[in-house]
């Protein structure tokens, strides 16, 4: 008897133990099927409509926010394989259509650079998603006038590092980059190379916009650029570089027919603090001797150094405070080893004009590149 009732307690714990395991299966599934809702509900606005149609969960309208950034879409779709989300736990694609995003605090600055704020909310466990397509989505920064179309597509790797390819048209402006960030011990980071066509807009865009390389930039209908940037384990800017091409063949500047005007520039973030800016500005003539070069150097925000030279013979060197009118400036006269002493003016074509304290009828050299840079006499 005793035995008999001991045999019904252990089949009774049997069972309650199996029932509680199927429950806890069951429970584990509901809440794995339910990871798609969980993470498209964080964007639905109370007047959306959802639709589950076989292996996809869809829901029109999106809307998401995150401080100066915001996602619009006409819907997001996250489509599984349901098995695969039940035992892997992530969703297989989650696709925006006619998606809006709006960046109002885009940096200006190529070293401003800053994806820390995301490292949480893109965290594998937070947002278990396999692949996200973004692609025919309307880009608006606040450092550019012009709405962008952008291509974006984003993938995680087994690592659970995100591995982004992006293309933005619009404006004149065309870029393709990669960006990778992640969790592990390998190097984040990104590179970029594309065109600026100022012609299709005259806007003069903030990523080439720090003087002097502006003003030498000025002759230019396109500019060509490429870069790379590295990011350090919290996904903040670390170190990178930039280089900054343009040229214009048989072009009348200065009074001088030009084979090619060319500039070459290119920008050393060593850290995040400091920016090491060289670029060179040639005119070649027919006979492809240089009718001039500049140079100008920076480092950081520090003084601005400009050397120029006539048909390969050094004529002068100049240190700017900075380049903005009144700023102090020196000019250093190779051929008779004097230093004048003057300030900056804007020069009606645009650039600057250096006006010396003092008159100086022999000393001062004679060089005028419109829109750049011309040495002139104080009125008297």
């Amino acid at each position: 008897m005793a035995a008999g009732q001991k045999s019904k307690k252990s089949k009774g714990l049997l069972l309650v133990i199996l029932t509680a395991l199927v429950l806890g299966l069951i429970g584990f599934a509901l809440w794995r099927g339910s990871l798609p809702w969980r993470i498209i509900s964080q964007g639905a606005p109370p007047e959306a409509t959802w639709n589950l149609d076989g292996d996809s969960l869809s829901v029109r309208p999106i809307r998401w926010t995150n401080q100066s950034l915001t996602i619009l879409a006409d819907s997001i779709t996250a489509e599984n394989r349901w098995l695969d989300l039940i035992l892997e736990g992530s969703i297989n694609l989650v696709r925006l259509k006619k998606a809006r995003i709006d960046f109002s605090e885009a940096p200006e600055r190529f070293q401003h650079i800053d994806f820390s704020r995301w490292k949480d909310l893109l965290d594998p466990a937070r947002l278990p998603i396999e692949k996200a397509d973004l692609s025919g989505a309307s880009l608006n920064l606040s450092i550019f006038p012009s709405a962008l179309e952008t291509d974006l597509t984003a993938v995680r790797n087994r690592s659970g590092a995100i591995d982004s390819t992006a293309r933005v048209t619009g404006g004149g402006l065309t870029v393709q980059g990669f960006l990778r960030l992640g969790w592990d011990s390998l190097e984040n980071g990104g590179s970029f190379e594309g065109s600026y066509d100022r012609r299709s807009n005259p806007y003069f865009f903030s990523f080439f916009d720090e003087q002097p390389f502006r003003s030498l930039l000025q002759p230019f209908g396109q500019i060509e650029f490429e870069g790379s940037f590295v990011l350090d384990k919290n996904w903040q800017f670390y170190q990178g570089i930039r280089l900054i091409t343009a040229s214009e063949r048989e072009q009348d500047f200065a009074g001088q027919t030009l084979t090619e005007l060319a500039f070459s520039g290119a920008t050393v973030f060593p850290n995040v603090l400091t920016r090491e800016n060289r670029a060179l500005l040639e005119g070649l003539l027919p006979d492809e001797t240089t009718l001039f070069r500049i140079e100008a150097r920076r480092r950081g925000d520090g003084p601005i150094i400009i050397q120029v030279s006539i048909n390969r013979n050094r004529l002068f060197e100049m240190d700017a405070d900075s380049w903005r009118a009144g700023a102090r400036a020196r000019v250093f006269v190779e051929k008779t080893n004097i230093t004048i002493d003057g300030t900056l003016s804007p020069q009606d074509s645009g650039g600057m004009i250096f006006l010396p304290d003092a008159f100086q009828p022999d000393s001062l050299p004679s060089f005028n590149l419109p829109g750049i840079l011309e040495i002139g006499e104080a009125s008297t």
